[in-house]
């Protein structure tokens, strides 16, 4: 039993601790939102580091009566991760984490007077920055003038999408195996209470697992490049021209690929392309395979350019093409 906890407790740590170490390394710009405290990705800390210290300690038990040596190492280590991880992850969503303790790209802004309140460095200390992640930061948002003679695709970053497929994979195995109790001898003894809680809320996550894993899957296998030409935009999956372009918003983080692009389209171009587009409406639960609420079409999510430089070429060609956004907003 002691090994079965193990191995659920390492399932969540491990994406917890992807979910945290690509934004403390600046290859994500979600540090900073939320309460503009970074509190999402100390979350994913103190996740972290709660069922990581959990695991250690379920391993511990697991070697109380074949390794003594390893046994008093395991429990030690896994009580200094709670004890000392969580109260640091909580500061630092209360506060502020001690200055030493926060990414170097976020020390550099500091330095130089901007207040990291946003995701990309403020314009005043732009020509500051040095490190890698705030010049990428800062390239995502770049309005690239001279470099957008058509045809232009905007391709998705496949990696993400690959990722995310993996990690739904596998907390789908987890959640069936604790819902079905599969394998039989792991839960042959009683239970403990949070393998408990943990199936009750299987009965839910099970299932929406198995939509998810689909949605990401879909989203490596056919993947929606947009791709703008001089008779209008395209993926794999719709196709409209640019007078049936009313409008365009982005909703999330304009300036990282976990913002989307949304068009505003004329009623009759999504009836005619509705079937394709509906992959990344956003409905349900955020994802897609429903309708799209209202005449837009959804980019898929995670491309490689930023949503808002992919807004601003959008929105150049479509003036060139005399037929100028009528609806632009930013909700």
């Amino acid at each position: 039993m002691h090994i079965a906890g193990f191995l659920i407790m390492q399932g969540v740590a491990l994406p917890c601790f992807l979910l945290w170490i690509r934004p403390w390394l600046g290859a994500q710009a979600s540090w900073v939102e939320g309460r503009k405290r970074g509190w999402p990705i100390l979350m994913m800390f103190i996740c972290w580091v709660w069922f990581q210290g959990f695991a250690l300690l379920a391993l511990g038990l697991w070697m109380e009566d074949r390794a003594e040596g390893w046994y008093h190492a395991a429990m030690a280590a896994g009580l200094a991760t709670v004890v000392i991880g969580v109260p640091m992850g909580l500061l630092g969503m209360l506060l502020w984490w001690p200055r030493f303790l926060l990414p170097g790209w976020i020390r550099e802004r500091l330095a130089a007077g901007d207040p990291v309140r946003t995701a990309v460095p403020i314009p005043q200390v732009r020509d500051q920055m040095r490190r890698r992640a705030n010049r990428r930061a800062i390239e995502r948002i770049t309005f690239p003038e001279g470099e957008t003679r058509l045809p232009i695709t905007f391709p998705v970053g496949m990696a993400r999408w690959l990722v995310s497929t993996l990690m739904m994979a596998v907390g789908s195995v987890l959640l069936w195996g604790v819902l079905f109790g599969i394998p039989p001898h792991w839960f042959a003894e009683d239970t403990s209470p949070m393998l408990q809680v943990i199936r009750t809320l299987s009965i839910v996550g099970a299932p929406l697992s198995v939509f998810l894993v689909f949605h990401y899957g879909r989203g490596v296998l056919f993947p929606q490049h947009l791709k703008l030409t001089e008779s209008g935009l395209s993926t794999r999956g719709w196709s409209i021209s640019w007078d049936e372009l009313e409008g365009t918003h982005v909703k999330g983080d304009e300036s990282s690929h976990k913002g989307q692009l949304f068009l505003h389209v004329v009623p009759e171009a999504l009836e005619r392309e509705g079937s394709g587009a509906r992959w990344f409406s956003g409905r349900p639960v955020g994802t897609g395979g429903m309708k799209p609420a209202g005449n837009v079409i959804g980019i898929q999510p995670g491309t490689k350019d930023a949503p808002a430089r992919m807004e601003k070429i959008i929105q150049e060609h479509a003036t060139r093409a005399d037929a100028p956004p009528k609806g632009h907003s930013r909700p």
